[in-house]
């Protein structure tokens, strides 16, 4: 399984699994998951149901692509939101996002690697019912690996973000501490800059994976204060040998401030095109492979 799917969320990004470039093989995966969470913010009160599809391409143990999009449907329980639109549940498409990672370092005994990523949100969601951010998003990050065996791994991730031009939602701003600073779709609200990080253990053998992680963000401006502590944990089943697998995660809110109470993902991918890296011609392609 080359593209690692190791349950981090994207600091402006709907509630989906993101990759990282791994250690291991070249291989393509398609990816549906559907997704469930509750929330409790400032101007509204509810759930979010979502439907994800994700492309995820390796051409090379050093190299992946990332692209996602998805439809959600929300239902407004309470609060100004439900009454300002009229309307109690809305149903559309959400942002998408396209992401690159590359590995730029890994050792002789490739225990250890470093990668970098860089991540572009789109706003094709719906800002007036807060399907979407209403702007373009820039997100970077510097991912750091280490093999325990072969069998477990430890991973460190930090994550720079930030959004890209105006919003054409209108976003409520009361005292200089309220959570209502936050602005971006209503299941992930989010300041204009923020940095954030994830620490994370993973066991994977052929049978499939577990992972458990611990993500944090802190919001730089509009405002200051510390996001969401999540502690995610996820598990992955492959099926059969034709490249099928089912994967489960829950995500639940720890400390911090607590727009969602709990998010569940449930999906299933299909991985074709695997080429194992010791198969490969050892190349200068100048990223540590």
């Amino acid at each position: 399984m080359c593209v690692c799917v190791v349950g981090t969320v994207h600091a402006h990004h709907n509630p989906r699994s993101t990759p990282i470039v791994t250690l291991e093989d070249a291989a393509y995966e398609v990816f549906v998951d559907t997704g469930s969470a509750e929330f409790d913010t400032y101007d509204a009160v509810g759930k979010w149901h979502a439907l994800n599809l994700s492309i995820n391409a390796a051409p090379t143990p050093w190299l992946s692509v990332h692209a996602t999009t998805g439809f959600a449907r929300v239902l407004y329980d309470s609060g100004f939101l439900r009454q300002a639109l009229g309307l109690r549940t809305v149903s559309g498409g959400t942002d998408s996002s396209v992401d690159i990672g590359v590995r730029v370092w890994r050792d002789e005994s490739k225990r250890y690697a470093l990668s970098g990523g860089l991540g572009v949100e789109f706003p094709t969601g719906d800002s007036e019912f807060r399907l979407g951010g209403g702007h373009y998003a820039l997100t970077g990050r510097l991912v750091f690996e280490m093999k325990l065996g072969d069998t477990f791994s430890l991973s460190a991730e930090l994550i720079g973000s930030g959004t890209v031009g105006s919003s054409d939602a209108t976003h409520e701003h009361l005292t200089k501490d309220s959570e209502s600073h936050l602005h971006g779709a209503i299941i992930s609200p989010h300041g204009e800059v923020q940095v954030g990080g994830r620490v994370g253990v993973a066991y994977k053998d052929h049978f499939g994976w577990l992972a458990v992680n611990l993500l944090t963000d802190v919001y730089l401006e509009k405002p200051e204060a510390l996001g969401p502590v999540t502690l995610r944990m996820g598990a992955g089943l492959n099926v059969g040998d034709d490249g099928f697998s089912l994967t489960g995660a829950v995500s639940v809110p720890v400390a911090g401030l607590l727009p969602n109470s709990w998010t569940t993902q449930v999906g299933i991918g299909y991985r074709f095109g695997v080429e194992h890296e010791h198969s490969k011609v050892s190349g200068g392609c100048g990223c540590g492979g």
